[in-house]
């Protein structure tokens, strides 16, 4: 049977354990009060290093307000711009955005007073360039228009941007709804709209006074001097044209080949596709319309045109 004694040495031996695991304990906590402090002290002597630490870790987040719904289902034979393709239709609808404020739950009534205005900014997200790496960001670019000549990635439109955000001007055709209807539209079907603003000529273009009536609009001379391309048609491509069923858009065979006329006059082509792919067929479609065609210096000619099934 234990005694008593026995029974106080146990709880004592106990008592020492805990007494030591507190004392460990409390070092321990006076050891992180002490680097606490010094780092502290370290951000008080540089202040500017803690708004340069609390820049570094701010967080912007973006959500889609909507998506397109556009002709353009791949990257082939989608317009640079929408204004040198005013026969691209299209269509944004707000409905379809995350309900990501409170004030948000009527998202159509963002759209009243919109129809006032002739066109609108669009800005939006380029959601199909490649992830994987090998198309990585550069400081200097080629655009095709310079044939290999590479310049500063902000002076140039490439998609391949440190934030792959676009800005494209369209003709506002109506609004239904929660829907945008436009005219001119460079966008691939589902690309995430991140914001729509109307376009007003008093703010977003350069301002010209009757003391300076004649500003000098400066752009370089690789875009000034471009040339827009001969489209021509063989005799088998316009049989196909004249056997398309009209859809959607269309009204008339003309409306179709002027779509296709708009596309290919200003060269769709990468610098990639120009240099390595030369001599083989070119592909893209005008919503259901499938074009088949082939670039020769300043000429491009459609060999082909179906339906697509």
């Amino acid at each position: 049977m234990t005694s008593k004694k026995e029974l106080y040495e146990t709880e004592i031996k106990l008592l020492r354990t805990e007494l030591k695991k507190l004392r460990d304990q409390i070092r321990g906590m006076r050891a992180q009060h002490i680097k606490d402090m010094a780092k502290l002290k370290e951000i008080l002597d540089s202040p500017d290093d803690l708004l340069k630490s609390s820049k570094s870790n701010d967080k912007y987040p973006l959500q889609p307000i909507g998506f397109a719904s556009t002709w353009h289902q791949s990257k082939n034979g989608t317009p640079r711009q929408g204004c040198i393709a005013k026969s691209a239709n299209g269509m944004i609808d707000v409905s379809a955005a995350p309900k990501f404020h409170s004030g948000f739950e009527n998202p159509h009534f963002s759209l009243d007073g919109l129809t006032e205005f002739s066109h609108v900014w669009i800005i939006f997200y380029f959601h199909q360039n490649s992830s994987d790496g090998r198309n990585f960001v550069k400081t200097k670019v080629a655009p095709p228009r310079l044939g290999g000549d590479r310049v500063g990635l902000f002076s140039t439109r490439s998609p391949h941007r440190p934030n792959p955000i676009g800005l494209t001007l369209a003709k506002l055709v109506k609004v239904e709804k929660s829907k945008l209807y436009l005219q001119g539209l460079d966008l691939l079907d589902g690309t995430p709209v991140l914001d729509i603003k109307p376009y007003i000529p008093n703010y977003d273009a350069p301002a010209q006074s009757e003391e300076d009536s004649v500003e000098e609009i400066k752009v370089p001379d690789w875009i000034r001097n471009e040339k827009s391309l001969k489209v021509l048609f063989t005799e088998r491509a316009l049989v196909n044209l004249s056997k398309m069923p009209l859809e959607n858009e269309f009204n008339s065979h003309q409306d179709i080949k002027q779509a296709i006329v708009e596309v290919l006059e200003e060269d769709p082509r990468s610098n990639y596709r120009k240099e390595k792919c030369s001599d083989k067929l070119y592909f893209f479609s005008v919503d259901y319309v499938k074009v088949t065609c082939w670039f020769d210096e300043d000429v491009v000619e459609v060999v082909k045109i179906n339906s697509i099934s």
